[in-house]
């Protein structure tokens, strides 16, 4: 027969501590997180940087990014590139009229650098069928021969005297515009769509997935140090297993029965906090927090998910009392319970002793 679970009683004295007072607390010890993990920053990263060559690794991904024409760069790069170290990127992208032309010599030249197998080499065949898409029906482009009025687009407006360029004007040797006047915003559109991609495939290159391989695994080790000394550690040392926010703004973490809170639940709190922040690093960032926030605002005794995977509570120290445990709090009950009773038989006797004596 299975055994009821035994019910503790609640300790009445304490009061959960307001959302605006924990958001503070949080703030505080997300500030004190950030200066530890900068401190520790100058010890972890040299530590990766001589196992992974973190550094060369940026280095060579800096002139793959000048050699991709995905980049606008200060100047040229020479055809032996022997100033691509003196060439400095002036902007992460292109502007929107020479996305057609950097896109196109993206794929057509950067990434046939290292190609050998003539059937991997992507031509301009290649970049018409898998880019422009020219085989679609509601393709922009077709091959020059098929057009109506094969022709390049000038560029040139027809109501000024002055060059405007509406959009990118590059077009694929062999193909032009399948319309006869071609629609600027869905052009600039399409090329934005392309150009996007293109950076999505530059992405993916190993050299840039080692690179971020190891920033994420530099955060993860500076977090779970900082958290380890502030969600951990401290509160472990201070009084009502307090962070130095909550200690500003004089609150305490209880049991989720309002009890002195011990080591193993403070260890259990802080596994769960860590887990929410780097599940939240490595899949939607924010997002674990923000339902975190979202349950503390909602449930009744204001407990966000670390609270409740670990059956604690935030509690306000200034309006509590917070008692070792429930036999604690049962025999203060008790006391509290005994002085009132004797008061009241004091009161009644003293009143029983008037009457009789006539007074």
């Amino acid at each position: 027969m299975k055994t009821p679970k035994k019910q503790v009683t609640e300790n009445l004295n304490i009061v959960t501590a307001n959302a605006l007072k924990r958001t503070g607390a949080l703030f505080l010890d997300l500030l004190l997180m950030y200066v530890i993990m900068n401190i520790f920053w100058f010890a972890v990263h040299p530590i990766l940087n001589n196992v992974y060559k973190y550094e060369a690794a940026v280095a060579e991904n800096n002139r793959e990014m000048k050699r991709s024409y995905l980049v606008t760069l200060s100047s040229p790069l020479l055809e032996d590139e022997s100033n691509i170290d003196d060439v400095k990127i002036s902007a992460n992208s292109v502007p929107t009229n020479k996305r057609a032309e950097s896109t196109y010599y993206f794929y057509t030249i950067y990434l046939n650098r290292d190609v050998s197998d003539p059937v991997e080499i992507k031509d301009d065949v290649w970049y018409a069928e898998n880019i422009l898409k020219i085989e679609d029906e509601n393709t922009l482009f077709v091959k020059e021969e098929e057009s109506v009025n094969p022709r390049r687009y000038s560029a040139v407006t027809s109501d000024t005297s002055t060059e405007e360029v509406e959009y990118d004007p590059f077009l694929v040797p062999g193909y032009t515009y399948k319309a006869e006047t071609p629609d600027a915003k869905a052009l600039n559109a399409f090329y934005d769509s392309i150009y996007k991609d293109a950076i999505g495939v530059y992405n993916k290159s190993p050299l840039l997935k080692t690179i971020n391989d190891v920033v994420m695994l530099e955060n993860t080790i500076l977090v779970i140090i900082a958290t380890s000394i502030i969600i951990l550690a401290l509160p472990i040392f201070l009084k009502h297993g307090q962070t130095p926010g909550k200690k500003v703004f004089k609150l305490g973490v209880t049991t989720s029965n309002g009890y002195r809170v011990g080591p193993i639940q403070l260890l259990l709190r802080y596994f769960a906090f860590l887990l929410i922040n780097i599940l939240s690093n490595f899949l939607i960032p924010i997002i674990f927090p923000f339902i975190s926030l979202t349950i503390m605002v909602f449930n009744r005794k204001g407990k966000s998910l670390h609270d409740l995977i670990s059956s604690t509570r935030v509690v306000d120290l200034t309006r509590s009392t917070v008692y070792l445990d429930e036999i604690e709090y049962l025999d203060v009950l008790a006391k509290e319970t005994l002085v009132r009773d004797d008061s009241y038989n004091e009161e009644v006797f003293a009143e029983r002793f008037d009457e009789g004596s006539g007074a």
